[in-house]
């Protein structure tokens, strides 16, 4: 069993009437094919279509109409290429397309045309291809999301090695293989006692600075004279003595 046959399939569509298998197929115009040029009354074989995913491979397969055998197979592209190579409605119709099958062992392959009797047949087809290119589109546009936050994960993680680099100076300050350290443990008492900065040590403190305002001065003396005792009468003359 093959990697492809192992994973689950899951059928997107399949025609609720037969459908109908052209082939060989005229030479097409420069503008597409058309379905008239086909003959439309004589068809190779009655065949019932359906889309199957299976994982990120879809194919379009053609089973018998009677014992469901596998007649044909068209493996639709999932590299980026356009469905279209695959699949291709004609310019005359809604219900008619040309698809390119290819043989499994062989890989050899051909582009054989499609009919549907119903037209809802036809549109819910070119509806499941559309949610499949619709599949492809999202699935690239994530892995170009998760290659971009990986790239931003990479560019920050260099910047800040860079960083940490240009802060050390890109010195290497650790010690090499028999390289010692040796430490003065000294005690305080054998120092001498701290002095200020740029002050001799036997200088006093500097003077705090004077004011400059006059000493306050007594409040001045009101203009008006001292209080004096009130009018005395006039004395009177006293009688002399006769």
């Amino acid at each position: 069993m093959s990697a492809d046959e192992a994973v689950a399939e899951l059928v997107t569509f399949s025609c609720s009437k037969e459908a109908y298998v052209y082939a060989p197929l005229p030479p097409a115009p420069s503008y597409g094919h058309r379905a008239e040029l086909w003959n439309p009354d004589k068809w190779l074989k009655e065949v019932r279509v359906k889309v199957i995913t299976a994982g990120d491979l879809c194919y379009v397969r053609m089973l018998d109409k009677d014992n469901g055998e596998l007649f044909a197979e068209c493996p639709l592209p999932h590299d980026g290429t356009p469905l279209t190579t695959a699949v291709e409605p004609v310019v005359d119709s809604s219900r008619y397309f040309v698809a390119r099958v290819e043989d499994r062992e062989s890989r050899k392959h051909a582009f054989i045309g499609i009919g549907f009797r119903e037209r809802n047949d036809a549109s819910d087809f070119a509806a499941a291809l559309d949610d499949y290119r619709q599949y492809l589109r999202r699935k690239q546009e994530a892995e170009q999301m998760r290659e971009e936050f990986s790239r931003l994960e990479t560019a920050e993680a260099g910047g800040a090695a860079d960083a940490a680099a240009a802060a050390g100076g890109g010195l290497d300050l650790s010690l090499k293989p028999g390289q010692t350290i040796r430490i003065n443990l000294s005690s305080d008492q054998d120092q001498p006692p701290d002095q200020p900065p740029d002050q001799p040590p036997d200088q006093p403190p500097d003077q705090p600075d004077q004011p400059t305002e006059p000493p306050d001065q007594p409040p001045e003396q009101p203009d008006e004279p001292p209080d004096q005792p009130p009018d005395q009468p006039p004395a009177q003359d006293q009688p002399h003595a006769r």
